[in-house]
């Protein structure tokens, strides 16, 4: 499980340095951080883009969940596309889902929007925070950072879990 998990965040941390390969970085403008009993007032457009942002998490995470592992990787970012073969992929999230089960619960707890962020190209950001509980890993979490892409589409850029 070690094995996969690090090749999974070495994946996150390649997409990272690919992107700032692709282009200028500019200086990140992240979202304000809250407490969980305080809700931050985003403006419209924003908020309509996290609602799509979760969407776009939502379905992929179905891929995933129905093992569908290239279709997930054909629906990942540009940049994530570059990070890893289909082939590595689908290998490496077979293990690792095959170690955890299947997903008995997922609850959404983290939205944080960002822009521009350092060393990524420039453009919309999204990450997206659940506690899962898997069938052999009940107490567990997942992270996914997706990108909105050129044409609008928000696609799935890392995704770890714990």
């Amino acid at each position: 499980m070690k094995k996969v998990a690090g090749l999974l965040t070495l994946i996150a941390v390649g997409a990272i340095a690919f992107a700032a390969t692709k282009g200028d970085s500019i200086g990140a403008k992240e979202a304000p951080q809250s407490s969980l009993q305080e809700e931050i007032q985003y403006p419209p457009e924003v908020k309509a883009a996290m609602v799509e942002a979760q969407k776009a998490a939502q379905d992929w995470l179905k891929l995933v969940d129905s093992g569908k592992y290239a279709e997930s990787w054909d629906k990942g970012s540009e940049v994530f596309r570059h990070t890893i073969t289909r082939d590595q992929w689908v290998t490496a999230l077979d293990q690792a889902r095959k170690r955890l089960g299947g997903v008995k619960s997922r609850a959404l707890t983290k939205e944080l929007p960002a822009w521009n962020p350092n060393g990524l190209p420039p453009g919309a950001y999204m990450v997206v925070e659940y506690n899962t509980a898997f069938d052999l890993a009940t107490n567990s979490g997942e992270v996914l950072t997706l990108r909105q892409e050129p044409g609008g589409e928000w696609r799935v850029l890392t995704y770890n879990f714990n």
